[in-house]
């Protein structure tokens, strides 16, 4: 039902139809629309009608939250029931991915989010490393590397970053 248009289910009081044929179009039609809807990219800010055409993913500054130091396997949230001790990728930092900080997560990278986002927030308040509004470009570049094992911390003889959690993923993901 999940893709069934409200207006199916109101044309059933119209029609004689039956129910399951009406409810199993719409939910093909809507599942389809739904899956070319996810084929498109929009520019994060549009400023006339043009912009939707052509245009570039620019760089993103993104926020630290903690100093905390993390090794650990970097997933996607799409793997809902594997991210226990893992670094967590998820697209957006609002209050819809709360329930991964239920889930034992050690770390926390999205690709948007700013310094007041509900994520950074959150992290900040569990002392979570987080590494808050990477940017479409480097949050794509480490979608396509998982799995990926990521140390974060250390010192400069080791050749790792020391300090931010996002500093080393990008040195990583070569994302800078």
């Amino acid at each position: 039902m999940t893709y069934c248009d409200i207006r199916t289910i109101k044309d059933l009081y119209f029609k004689l139809s039956d129910p399951r044929d009406l409810n199993k179009m719409s939910i093909e039609r809507n599942r389809s629309a739904y899956a070319e809807t996810e084929k498109l990219s929009l520019p994060p800010l549009i400023s006339s009608p043009n912009d939707v055409w052509s245009f570039k993913w620019t760089d993103s500054e993104p926020n630290y939250v903690t100093q905390n130091e993390v090794t650990a396997k970097v997933v996607s949230f799409l793997s809902r029931e594997a991210i226990a001790n893992k670094i967590v990728l998820i697209p957006n930092a609002d209050p819809g991915f709360d329930w991964i900080f239920e889930c034992g997560i050690v770390g926390l990278i999205t690709a948007w989010g700013g310094a007041n986002s509900h994520m950074a927030i959150r992290a900040s308040e569990m002392g979570l490393p987080a590494v808050i509004g990477i940017g479409e470009n480097c949050f794509r570049s480490c979608l396509h590397q998982i799995p990926y094992s990521s140390t974060v911390g250390g010192d400069e003889s080791s050749n790792q970053v020391n300090s931010h959690l996002v500093k080393y993923v990008q040195a990583d993901f070569s994302c800078v």
